[in-house]
């Protein structure tokens, strides 16, 4: 397995400390579905409000399968109603692409500039066969911030929750 570990630039429009979520699909997005996406979330963070109040917010896709959505607390804080909003429009993106956004048990790693995912389920027997070690790198989707996630989203699996595993 190719270990590198460099990353795509984490969204240059938006400051350290903006709020983010990430979704993570178990596969990549072909064509058509990125231009759902695209479009879907566009014209959600477009108009995305807290407490009636425009969010100052973007989006980006990584990898063809990993969305973050970013709010810049800055200027206006997203909050319980405004991030539920945006958990809905990521349900009903996942519903009309027939893709779960939400199954944290899928562990997105890199194998030669590409990424792969693999259920935590199986992750045992990939060790065992040497496919799956504490240098393949793995992204770190539980970061708030953006800060956190430019500086630690994909690390060897061995500097992660996963550690215990080997």
């Amino acid at each position: 397995m190719n270990q590198t570990t460099q990353t795509p630039v984490l969204i240059p429009n938006m400051p350290d400390d903006a709020q983010v979520w990430i979704y993570q699909a178990h596969v990549p997005l072909n064509g058509q579905a990125l231009g759902i996406v695209h479009e879907k979330l566009g014209a959600f963070v477009a108009q995305w409000k807290a407490h009636g109040k425009p969010l100052r917010a973007t989006y980006a896709v990584f990898y063809d399968q990993i969305l973050v959505l970013a709010a810049d607390n800055s200027i206006e804080q997203a909050s319980g109603c405004s991030i539920d909003s945006s958990v809905a429009c990521i349900k009903e993106l996942g519903e009309a692409l027939g893709i779960n956004f939400f199954d944290r048990l899928q562990i997105a790693f890199l194998e030669n500039g590409h990424l792969h995912t693999l259920p935590l389920a199986a992750l045992k027997a990939n060790i065992q066969s040497g496919y799956f070690s504490p240098e393949t790198p793995i992204f770190n989707n539980s970061h708030n911030t953006l800060g956190q996630l430019r500086a630690n989203w994909c690390i060897r699996a061995g500097d992660s929750f996963l550690a215990r595993f080997f």
